[in-house]
C-alpha cells in the first residue's frame, strides 16, 4: 500500500517535518523537487522501516520544495 501521511505539523520556526505509516521491513524513500513538473526528483533519505511509522525532518531555512514518499 502507498504510504499515508499521519502527522505534518506546520511551523516555519521548526522547519519541515512529516511522518507516514509504514510496514516494518519495507524500504522507503523521501524525494524532493523544486517543481512538480519538469524537474528531477532528488533522493533526500532512504531507510528500511523498523516500526509502523517513519519521520523525515529538515531544519528551518531549508529551500522550499515539494516532497514525496515512495517504496522504491
Amino acid at each position: 500500500p502507498a504510504p499515508q501521511l499521519v502527522n505534518m505539523p506546520s511551523s516555519p520556526a521548526e522547519g519541515v517535518r512529516f511522518e507516514w505509516t509504514t510496514i516494518p521491513g519495507i524500504r522507503y524513500r523521501v524525494e524532493g523537487a523544486v517543481a512538480l513538473t519538469g524537474q528531477h526528483w532528488v533522493t533526500l533519505a532512504e531507510s528500511v522501516a523498523q516500526t509502523s511509522n517513519m519521520r523525515y525532518a529538515e531544519p528551518p531555512g531549508t529551500a522550499m520544495r515539494y516532497y514525496r514518499v515512495l517504496v522504491p
